[in-house]
């Protein structure tokens, strides 16, 4: 069955813009179409703070996600109120690992769920404990999540999934790739419009591109 592999990241607003476009995707191909989901690593083993400059940074670049995508983040009006934290995706990406493990769709509910943690209510998803309430509100145990989130193997395989992105040629976020018997090929690397997609994937499905063949969205 022919594949999409989703790739984003827990602090990528991009991602957090694309969401709805994404969901229509799933919507209107997920009869024709398998789904599967990787962390990117946006902030992956690197030591950056919430501090007053990002603050402002992030706040410029929120404006601009607004702006092109016309998705509000909430959090831009409130970010410089926020307490300086470790800027990172680890805990995220992790936490996410850990919830693959398990379920693959619900990791990727748990994704979304983070996003509005953050965007919407500037919860700080770097912390375990906030993870933690996000695993249980989606019904995972807290025992389990608990329990995978501390085991090595899981950042492990959390490092695998940033490597496969890599490997599938991601370089940005979000990204879209297709798999079929000709191989994959990265559809749209970054924000693009739900029309724009579309068309190409009705184009895949029906046979007349490969995945060799299209050229990516970029």
């Amino acid at each position: 069955m022919k594949k999409i592999f989703y790739v984003g990241d827990p602090v990528c607003s991009w991602c957090y813009a694309f969401t709805d476009i994404f969901e229509e995707i799933k919507k209107e191909f997920s009869k024709d179409l398998s789904f599967s989901y990787l962390m990117g690593g946006l902030v992956f083993e690197r030591e950056i703070v919430l501090d007053r400059a990002l603050k402002r940074l992030l706040k410029k670049n929120w404006k601009e996600v607004e702006t092109k995508t016309g998705k509000h983040i909430k959090a831009s009006v409130n970010i410089e109120e926020a307490r300086e934290t470790p800027y990172i995706s680890d805990p995220g990406c992790i936490g996410f690992q850990a919830i693959k493990l398990q379920d693959e769709e619900l990791a990727y509910k748990f994704y979304k769920n983070m996003h509005i943690a953050f965007y919407e209510k500037l919860e700080n998803i770097f912390e375990f404990e906030t993870l933690l309430k996000l695993a249980v509100e989606i019904g995972i145990d807290k025992n389990y999540f608990s329990s995978k989130f501390n085991d090595p193997v899981t950042k492990e395989l959390a490092v695998k999934d940033i490597e496969k992105a890599k490997e599938l040629g991601v370089r940005a976020f979000p990204s879209l790739v297709l798999q079929d018997e000709s191989g994959t090929k990265v559809l749209n690397q970054g924000f693009r419009k739900y029309s724009l997609l579309k068309v190409q994937i009705e184009s895949w499905l029906q046979g007349k591109l490969s995945a060799g063949d299209i050229l990516p969205v970029l």
